[in-house]
């Protein structure tokens, strides 16, 4: 029995350094390498060199003259990266309906014709696209 147990325990450690260490080290090394610029998010820098975004994260858009992303459910503002997270509102939330139409409404006023895409009406799970 003591010599399963040390076992299990010797395979736990030994498990735990190549899959918790070893290989996200070396699968983030290995993308720095050879996908510098995607590695680090894809940032997107004005002509001073500050971050302004990323590719690969929605942006609030309003005007007629942009494509519309997906509603934003992250917190403090619209595609906060580091506030991912759905909104949690279930098929059966009235919140969930009352945002939809209110984002219906404003879709309408800003000139989008009927019928609305479902996916500028709800949000999407991380809340970010």
């Amino acid at each position: 029995m003591m010599k399963q147990a040390r076992a299990a325990i010797l395979v736990l450690l030994a498990l735990t350094v190549v899959c918790g260490g070893l290989y996200p080290a070396a699968v983030t090394l290995a993308a720095r390498l050879a996908f510098a610029r995607q590695a680090e998010g894809s940032l997107v820098r004005d002509a001073g060199g500050r971050v302004r975004g990323s590719l690969l994260i929605g942006q609030a858009f309003s005007g007629p003259g942009y494509f519309w992303p997906r509603p934003s459910a992250t917190g403090g503002f619209p595609y906060n990266a580091l506030a991912s997270g759905g909104s949690n509102l279930g098929p059966t939330n009235p919140a969930l309906f009352r945002r939809a139409a209110e984002r219906a409404v404003a879709l309408r006023d800003a000139g989008v014709a009927d019928p609305i895409p479902p996916e500028l009406l709800l949000a999407s799970a991380s809340g970010l696209d």
